[in-house]
């Protein structure tokens, strides 16, 4: 029996989930656990998975096998049951261009039957969150970019849904659209579930959660912290105190993951600890008095890199 969408939780569940498109194999056993309110961010490179996943999730594409559970709803059995409790934004814009800011949201609200007091005071906190007032007659063809994006989340935003799923919203749109977008992404998570997809790291930074994918695969997830915390990498700056031409081709030779030449020194990435890496530099001459090493934060690129190249897991429990 169906869960009505109206009992169902902010929760999202994924079990090996698996997706072919003929002979690629765009989602390979994968799962994922969400529930809200909050920003659950899938990141990962392109090729990963993340659109895939995103439109089996609202009901717009089947799968092959594994189990999917929306709100309480499996999408794959009923995706009707989700719409009302549902906004998408998806990468290509999906307003009509000929209608203008106000038309497209009159439109979504007379799709959901929405009363017209409701109507009207949601449309007028949206479009002032959104700064897009002073754009209410203009036509949609005509907005920038960004503007759009932002119409967009209005739209998907304007009944209230309990899961928000946007997929790469900001790509290819400025700085301050960015932010203007995020603003309204983060005022949505404090009563709805938000599921973004995002290829800048720095959007991930903003996720109370994010889950790093690649080739259909869930590789690592958490807090953005326990993330950069748990990975295998530390991450040092050795500066010279006396010149060493060929230091940084040595330390690549004496099996260290990556080493890059700095105005001051080198910064090294290794899965070697502090002693290892005063032991490693010892070993290739050069004395205590010729080098100091400092230990470096570890940042969220390196770290979803280090865990791409190791295993699955959850840094809040690796068990």
């Amino acid at each position: 029996m169906t869960v009505s969408p109206d009992d169902g939780p902010l929760r999202v569940h994924v079990a090996g989930l698996t997706k072919r498109f003929g002979r690629t194999l765009a989602l390979d056993g994968f799962g994922l656990a969400a529930e809200g309110p909050l920003v659950f961010g899938i990141v990962g490179p392109d090729g990963a998975g993340k659109t895939t996943l995103l439109r089996i999730l609202v009901g717009l594409l089947g799968r092959d096998r594994g189990s999917v559970c929306v709100l309480g709803v499996d999408p794959g059995r009923d995706a009707t049951a989700l719409k009302a409790r549902l906004g998408y934004v998806p990468q290509t814009f999906s307003m009509y261009p000929t209608l203008t800011v106000d038309e497209n949201l009159r439109f979504v609200g007379r799709c959901h039957a929405m009363p017209p007091a409701e109507f009207a005071a949601r449309r007028a906190a949206l479009l002032a969150l959104a700064d897009l007032a002073g754009f209410a007659d203009a036509r949609a063809d005509t907005l920038s970019g960004g503007m759009k994006q932002k119409l967009a989340l209005c739209g998907a935003l304007l009944t209230r849904p309990a899961l928000l799923v946007l997929d790469e919203p900001t790509t290819g749109i400025d700085v301050l659209a960015r932010a203007e977008l995020w603003t309204t992404i983060r005022d949505a998570a404090r009563h709805a579930l938000v599921i973004v997809s995002t290829n800048y790291l720095e959007e991930a930074e903003r996720c109370d959660r994010i889950l790093y994918m690649v080739g259909g695969r869930a590789v690592a997830t958490g807090t953005p912290y326990a993330l950069r915390r748990a990975a295998p990498i530390h991450v040092f700056h050795l500066t010279l105190l006396e010149p060493r031409p060929l230091l940084a081709r040595d330390l690549r030779r004496a099996g260290l993951e990556r080493v890059e030449a700095t105005p001051r020194g080198l910064r090294i990435e290794t899965r070697r600890r502090h002693a290892e890496l005063q032991a490693t530099a010892a070993a290739l001459g050069l004395g205590s008095d010729a080098f100091e090493i400092e230990a470096l934060d570890t940042d969220l690129e390196t770290a979803l890199l280090a865990f791409m190249h190791g295993v699955p897991r959850d840094p809040e429990n690796p068990s």
